[in-house]
């Protein structure tokens, strides 16, 4: 069952969620569309996420019918349409500048002037093309040094979540992330690896280094 307290301007809200993360597989709507502002989006999956802003967590499916969230969404004024219409893709590309940076927390390094080697690697780096918008996937390895700061895990997971719907150039990709890690971490030295999967029968590796000025290698 829907909770009553759900209003138009939460739905607003999970509309501009959608917007900003685009749309699980799985909750693409196959018979009817909430359209808004000639932009379509499944009503079960808004309604679900509506009740995160309404009620602090997101609805679960089977807690409601799809008739009851298309029945909420034409009470708060929406327009349904059947799904016969053609259905338009509402994640966009957005700009490097939507990198969020200041998810980066670093903790103090306790034995400074002792060098050691830190390793990192993810195999869940995602981004776009920046031309097709269709996702780009890449094994990342950061090494480095630590000065006085070591670079905070989780922060750093955060942070590269946040390229998931950035449209970057793997060329950029690599030098954008050891800017931001040396801007916040202040290594000896930093080594980031980039290396993605096949695209096209071409697979690209990309290498980026910074060595710290005074520092000899």
């Amino acid at each position: 069952m829907i909770p009553k307290n759900i209003a138009r301007e939460h739905i607003l809200k999970a509309i501009e969620e959608v917007k900003k993360k685009g749309i699980p597989q799985s909750s693409y709507s196959k018979k009817f569309h909430l359209e808004v502002d000639g932009e379509q989006f499944p009503p079960r999956y808004i309604i679900q996420l509506a009740n995160k802003y309404a009620n602090g967590r997101e609805l679960k499916p089977q807690d409601f019918t799809s008739r009851e969230a298309r029945q909420l969404l034409k009470k708060l004024g929406f327009s349904i349409v059947e799904a016969s219409k053609k259905f338009k893709l509402t994640y966009e590309i957005q700009a490097p500048e939507a990198v969020n940076k200041n998810f980066l927390e670093t903790f103090d390094y306790q034995y400074p002037g002792k060098k050691i080697e830190v390793l990192i690697d993810t195999e869940e780096f995602t981004s776009l093309c920046p031309w097709s918008g269709l996702p780009d996937f890449a094994n990342l390895v950061i090494r480095y040094i630590p000065n006085k700061k070591c670079i905070e895990l989780k922060s750093l997971k955060y942070y590269l979540l946040s390229y998931r719907n950035v449209g970057i150039a793997y060329e950029h990709a690599v030098n954008k992330i050891l800017e931001d890690l040396v801007e916040v971490s202040d290594p000896l030295e930093m080594h980031i690896e980039m290396d993605f999967k096949v695209r096209g029968g071409i697979r690209t590796k990309v290498k980026a280094s910074y060595t710290r000025e005074g520092i000899e290698r």
